[in-house]
């Protein structure tokens, strides 16, 4: 079983409590997020090294999270992939039900990985269209000695259960020699 794999498998496990973790602010990346929007879901894929992202993301109950950006990993280097949800439509309940397709494509075009269906968000939707959700899986990777060297491609598709819209939403990164 691939580390990717692996990764969104105990990632989608932990949804619940990743999803409602914290989602007063959307959190700020030192670079522009690749960022996609429709009128009744947006959303975002943040791509940073930051090991301790999931404390600055717990900790920012009052205030914004802000992780560095990174498009590159050398060997031995880790780089941390979180989709943040904003706007996603109310249902019963006043609960969201997000969820999505996430590939992860390596330079050569080969999925590393491929899961559909995947529990994305599924809680209590604030009012606030600003609001931002961390979706899970959220997935690590590490770049090893095997991996294919060049340009590694993220897309996860959102599908807001509540209102039928799909948001793709794609970012990259470089592992280099």
């Amino acid at each position: 079983m691939s580390r990717f794999l692996r990764t969104l498998l105990l990632a989608a496990a932990m949804a619940p409590a990743l999803a409602l973790a914290q989602a007063d602010a959307a959190p700020a990346a030192a670079a522009a997020p690749a960022e996609q929007a429709t009128a009744a879901l947006d959303g975002y894929i943040v791509v940073t090294p930051d090991t301790d992202w999931r404390a600055q993301w717990n900790a920012a109950i009052d205030s914004q999270p802000v992780f560095r950006s990174a498009d590159s990993v050398a060997e031995g280097g880790v780089l941390h992939l979180l989709t943040f949800i904003r706007s996603p439509a109310p249902g019963l309940g006043n609960r969201a039900k997000v969820r999505c397709d996430v590939k992860v494509l390596r330079p050569d075009g080969s999925a590393s990985v491929n899961q559909r269906d995947v529990a994305c968000y599924e809680g209590i939707v604030n009012g606030d269209p600003q609001h931002a959700y961390l979706a899970a899986p959220t997935l690590t990777f590490r770049a090893e000695p095997t991996d294919q060297r060049g340009r590694w491609t993220v897309q996860v598709t959102l599908h807001d259960r509540n209102s039928g819209a799909t948001l793709p939403l794609e970012a990259s990164f470089t592992v280099l020699d």
